[in-house]
């Protein structure tokens, strides 16, 4: 039996989008005959939990945990974008605890994910130490992020320098787009095409039982955090807008599940405190039921100049629920994945009244009981944790013959 080092800092009962695309990972990878061996970081005070996710995690998974050193330094090098992230205090603690796994036992792969970054570099320096082959699973793009402002060109030179060890390094590479696979190779030149597999943000479906939570008005659904120039401020936009010309208070309820940050104020800045309902992160299962309630799914992306590379793994999670999406999002990846699957309606950021728009014509379906879509599930189903595990499973046996 061949036996995985996964190494992810983010794994149940830590609630994060990250977290669970692991455990999806480790499910089904499970289900395929491998043994697996987590590594990941203790459970602290601090940061979202939901100890209801430990359920998922097989049996048979051995699961470790390590301490993490936090500092006040090392969150104000990271607040400064000097550090690759925050949980650099982890990486000494999995690098000690990684060995001695790999000494009592049989390690045939390692697989590391991220976000965070952290969870590479700890991997690339035991690959180098023990000469295992290597995955470096990323979800999202590291020093090449749209999303990330670097102080100076020293610090975005040093992030690069990290990045480069990393996608050199490593036997394998997966990212989840085609448009990260594209940005990657464009900017290392002699990274070798051939060794990058894409393999998207997966969903669950046994965790998809279409249980709901019951509204008593139209309802748009956000489950995720904003953040950086991840805003909503073009949905409140939209949304003042519309209620200007129709008065859609008591009519049409926005849910947003999670952290909204620094933009919170702007709810009652656009009037919108009877319209707007913000609820703090929840269990995963309540979110889902909130998600399931509603009548329209909402994405929210940042502007981008250039094909965005995001595919939020909240995206994929709204396909098999079958409801019409609107997706706030630039051409790219998400703008992509909503058009093939036939799930919902694409509008770029900077278009405020195409968004009010979109609102509107979707609230006029659900009045006249005509709001429907009809999904490619074809193509729904290449998003499936199954059909991911399946081709990592190709990449572990590339590597082990």
């Amino acid at each position: 039996m061949t036996t995985l080092l996964i190494v992810s800092y983010n794994f149940p009962p830590i609630q994060t989008p990250e977290s669970i695309m692991a455990l999806n990972s480790v499910k089904f990878l499970s289900r395929l005959g491998y043994n697996i061996i987590v590594l990941s970081v203790k459970s602290t005070a601090k940061g979202l939990k939901d100890h209801s996710l430990l359920s998922e995690v097989p049996e048979g998974v051995a699961v470790h945990r390590v301490n993490s050193l936090r500092s006040i330094v090392l969150r104000l090098l990271h607040g400064f974008s000097i550090l690759p992230d925050d949980k650099v205090g982890w990486i000494p603690f999995a690098l000690s605890k990684g060995r001695q796994l790999i000494k009592q036992g049989k390690i045939d792969v390692l697989i590391s994910r991220s976000q965070p970054p952290s969870s590479h570099l700890a991997a690339l320096r035991l690959k180098s130490l023990t000469g295992l082959p290597w995955i470096a699973s990323f979800s999202d793009p590291w020093a090449q992020s749209p999303y990330v402002r670097y102080p100076s060109s020293f610090v975005k030179r040093f992030n690069e320098y990290l990045e480069r060890k990393v996608v050199m390094r490593a036997d394998r590479l997966t990212f989840t787009t085609g448009q990260t696979k594209l940005l990657m190779v464009n900017k290392y030149k002699t990274l070798d095409p051939d060794k990058i597999m894409v393999v998207p943000n997966s969903y669950d479906p046994s965790e998809f039982t279409g249980e709901k939570i019951t509204n008593d008005k139209f309802t748009i659904t956000y489950a995720g955090s904003f953040y950086n120039i991840r805003s909503p401020e073009p949905l409140f936009k939209a949304l003042q807008l519309l209620n200007s010309e129709e008065n859609i208070t008591g009519k049409i309820e926005v849910k947003l599940i999670g952290s909204i940050g620094s933009f919170r104020h702007l709810i009652s800045e656009y009037g919108l405190e009877n319209i707007v309902r913000v609820i703090d992160t929840i269990p995963r299962e309540d979110a889902l039921a909130h998600l399931y309630g509603s009548d329209v799914l909402l994405s929210v992306d940042a502007p981008s100049q250039q094909p965005s590379v995001f595919l939020p793994s909240k995206l994929v999670e709204y396909l098999p629920m079958g409801k019409p999406i609107l997706a706030i999002t630039p051409e790219g990846a998400s703008a992509d994945l909503v058009r093939l699957t036939k799930t919902g309606i694409v509008v770029s950021p900077d278009n405020v009244e195409e968004i009010k728009d979109t609102i509107k014509k979707y609230y006029n379906s659900y009045l006249d009981s005509t709001l429907e879509i009809t999904p490619d599930w074809d193509e729904i189903r290449k998003y499936s944790a199954e059909k991911g595990a399946k081709l990592l499973d190709e990449a572990i046996k590339g590597l082990t013959g």
